[in-house]
């Protein structure tokens, strides 16, 4: 601790062995270095990244918005997968050949002119070297390089000249790049080259879909009339896939409409109405895109209510037994009965106007609660 405030003193931080643990242990870790995956060393204005031979099992290491000038001290840490050094003064990348286990590498907002190194970490699949001062094809040529690369950044540097497309271009497993920012961003049909040259490529800028890729293809082996071409086709085939897709949704609907009927027939132990089995069979049959005005678009999204409760019913109606003839004894049943007064029940008083209603009634005496019997 001494050492560390004589440091802030001087007015700069230093990693020194007594320092690091204190951070772990505030960054919810453990004092002893090896215990700990995560370590959240940034923001704290390092000059020189030194002391972390201990630190042998970490995964991840933040370094990001210090002062650090170089790359060094991290050959004991070979089993890093992620390492942030954005927002620092780097001028190179050197030191990084013993990151053989390194999957993510942020190097953005440094002042790099080129990425060197980077053909040496075979397991990198992220590398973002945003806002550096990268130029010509000579900055990234060792992308190629980079077996399992497939995710790059390199916006807001100063790229420009057909080497920078070939080198991302020979990347092998390269799906996403960001190029914005850069000079390069004016080449006539960009976009349409690097889609023709990278069959994998998924995210140029942004999201590449299924139609851009086939027109764009399109346009590569025969030009603009080609890529019309090539739209309208797709165009018709997905128009085709939905009509497709809505028959055999139509159809689908129909026998489990049919199965539940037979299902009811089963239960019931009668036979199934022929009005209502007919129908759920009409429903797919000469079902067409233009037969009688059906607009199949709208077939698959608009359900078809079946009243199985009404089906129910008349089902057990063919069980029950024929009504009685209109002259039988037995069926002569009144419909409406006047309801019957009791016996102790006076009759209503007509009411011609307030002054003809009764007085009411006084309530009853009840014994006990007269104050003259109290006297």
């Amino acid at each position: 601790m001494a050492a560390l405030l004589s440091d802030k003193t001087r007015g700069r931080a230093t990693m020194t062995p007594e320092f690091l643990k204190q951070i772990c242990v505030e960054k919810r870790g453990f004092e002893t270095p090896a215990l700990n995956d995560n370590l959240y060393f940034h923001f704290r204005g390092f000059p020189k990244i030194e002391n972390l031979e201990p630190y042998t099992e970490a995964k991840a290491l933040w370094l990001e918005s210090n002062g650090l000038q170089r790359i060094e001290g991290l050959d004991a840490l070979t089993k890093l997968r992620c390492l942030y050094l954005q927002q620092n003064m780097l001028t190179c990348l050197e030191n990084i050949h013993c990151l053989v286990n390194l999957r993510v590498l942020d190097i953005s907002q440094n002042r790099l002119t080129k990425l060197e190194g980077i053909g040496a970490l075979p397991c990198l699949q992220t590398l973002n070297a945003s806002k550096n001062f990268l130029g010509d094809g000579d900055s990234v040529q060792e992308l190629p390089a980079c077996a399992a690369l497939a995710t790059l950044d390199l916006s807001n540097n100063a790229l420009e000249g057909e080497p920078v497309l070939d080198a991302i271009a020979s990347a092998p497993k390269l799906v996403s790049f960001n190029l914005t920012g850069n000079p390069i961003m004016t080449t006539p049909q960009l976009r349409k080259k690097m889609i023709c040259r990278m069959p994998q490529l998924a995210y140029l800028d942004r999201p590449i879909f299924e139609a851009e890729r086939v027109t764009a293809e399109a346009w590569g082996r025969g030009g603009h009339e080609a890529e019309v071409a090539a739209r309208a086709a797709f165009q018709e085939a997905q128009k085709q896939k939905a009509r497709d897709e809505t028959r055999v949704f139509a159809e689908w609907k129909a026998a489990k409409i049919e199965e539940r009927m037979r299902a009811l027939q089963a239960a019931n132990g009668s036979e199934v109405p022929g009005p209502a089995l007919e129908g759920a069979a009409r429903r797919t049959e000469g079902v067409s895109p233009t037969s009688e005005g059906v607009d199949v678009t709208k077939m698959a999204y608009t359900p078809e209510t079946v009243d199985y409760d009404d089906m129910e019913v008349k089902l057990e109606d063919r069980d029950a037994p024929p009504p009685l003839a209109c002259g039988d004894a037995e069926s002569s049943v009144p419909l409406a009965q006047e309801p019957q007064l009791a016996a102790s029940q006076p009759p209503p008083v007509p009411l011609s106007s307030a002054s003809a209603r009764p007085p009411p009634t006084p309530p009853a005496h009840v014994p006990g609660t007269d104050f003259d019997e109290l006297d």
